[in-house]
């Protein structure tokens, strides 16, 4: 397999997952998804809900969207509501009335999913959204890239449409043909909501987004440049139905004797990721012990040849580790990093070197503060969950 992708299932606790590899030509571990095949996916899903609680001292509401849950709705996510029915005579929102909401992050413990009245619809090369009715595009791209494809998209958009787009970065390289593509698809979809919603019952599902994995394919994956390997009929067939542009990069496994899973280390992959450990080329190594809200990194020596390699290179080495090993494994929240004592200027040089190197990052780290222990302190948003989180590893 050339640089790309592998998908396949596997069992972990006696559980089935999708396992999506991001590989290198070498079958380098770059990124991985994992998705459990057992939970109900909801997130991004679009529900009729009954608002049944409206609290003003917290500005915000809750609402109904199965017999069995109930979910968060800030009331500034909620300024212009499509309402399913409306129950109250009162104009605003009120208590009762039905409306669509699309769910924003999955229910953390004791919190409540969270959602919004605000819609966005995930492309290959765009996002439609219904907060912002304007056509912006990533500030990575060029300017002459964003004129070009804004000019091309508002040639086939009716001034009166209500949702707005934003061209991602991985637009790029795109054609135009492919970039029309993946418009019109979007357009097809939020107008089927439009023309459907004021029909449909309470707590029906008005939209259902892709798999996960589909939807880290869209992120990650490179028309011409990346192949997808699978052995799984199924996801074949949903990588052809939701990622079209991907059909001609597309390649079913069927060898019998030698499986995917074998063939591309699915499971040493996922228990290096699993692991507290990783060793250094140096010698040294990092400890890694995540917890609910705090993961602390320990840098360590060990084996490395102190006559040969000095604190900085050991230090170096263990943060382009860290922050591998952190968005690997989705690592979020505070985290701290103790590093080897350094020389006051060469502790400075590695704060540099780090920042310079999160900032390669799609969600980089943020580096906050080193403490008075000499711990650095960073700070990583939460997208979604950590392998370890998926995994269900205590």
């Amino acid at each position: 397999m050339k640089y790309g992708y592998a998908l396949t299932t596997h069992q972990i606790n006696n559980q089935e997952y999708i396992v999506c590899l991001h590989l290198d030509d070498n079958r380098n571990l770059m990124g991985i998804h994992i998705s459990n095949q057992s939970q109900k996916q909801i997130l991004n899903h679009i529900y009729v809900g009954r608002v049944e609680n409206i609290i003003p001292s917290i500005k915000a509401c809750f609402v109904r969207f199965a017999q069995d849950q109930v979910c968060f709705l800030p009331l500034s996510e909620c300024e212009s509501p499509y309402y399913s029915k409306k129950n109250s005579k009162k104009s605003g929102l009120c208590c009762g009335d039905e409306i669509l909401i699309q769910i924003t992050r999955e229910a953390l413990k004791e919190k409540e999913p969270a959602a919004s009245c605000n819609f966005t619809l995930q492309g290959k090369y765009m996002v439609l959204t219904t907060k912002d009715k304007s056509f912006s595009a990533s500030s990575r791209l060029s300017v002459d890239d964003k004129n070009r494809m804004k000019a091309l998209l508002k040639e086939q958009v009716d001034a009166r449409e209500n949702f707005g787009i934003v061209i991602r970065t991985i637009a790029q390289n795109a054609s135009d043909e492919d970039l029309l593509s993946d418009f019109f698809n979007l357009q097809a979809q939020f107008r089927q909501i439009e023309e459907t919603y004021t029909h449909k019952a309470l707590y029906d599902e008005i939209w259902a987004e892709a798999p996960t994995y589909i939807n880290y394919l869209k992120n990650q994956f490179r028309p011409n440049e990346e192949e997808i390997v699978t052995d799984i009929p199924q996801i074949a067939d949903e990588i052809n139905r939701s990622l079209p542009v991907a059909k001609e990069s597309l390649r079913f496994y069927d060898d019998k004797v030698v499986s995917l899973s074998t063939l591309y280390h699915i499971r040493g992959n996922i228990d290096s990721l699993l692991a507290k450990k990783i060793w250094l080329k140096s010698g040294g190594n990092i400890i890694i012990e995540q917890l609910e809200t705090l993961t602390f990194i320990d840098v360590n020596t060990a084996k490395s040849d102190k006559n040969k390699s000095n604190a900085f290179a050991i230090n170096h080495e263990a943060m382009q580790s860290a922050l591998r090993q952190i968005a690997l494994r989705n690592i979020s929240g505070m985290i701290l990093i103790d590093f080897i004592n350094m020389k006051p200027e060469e502790e400075s040089a590695l704060i540099e070197a780090l920042k310079a190197e999160t900032k390669k990052h799609e969600n980089p780290c943020r580096f906050v503060d080193i403490t008075k222990l000499g711990l650095v302190e960073l700070t990583r948003k939460k997208v979604q969950k950590s392998i370890k989180e998926i995994c269900q590893i205590s």
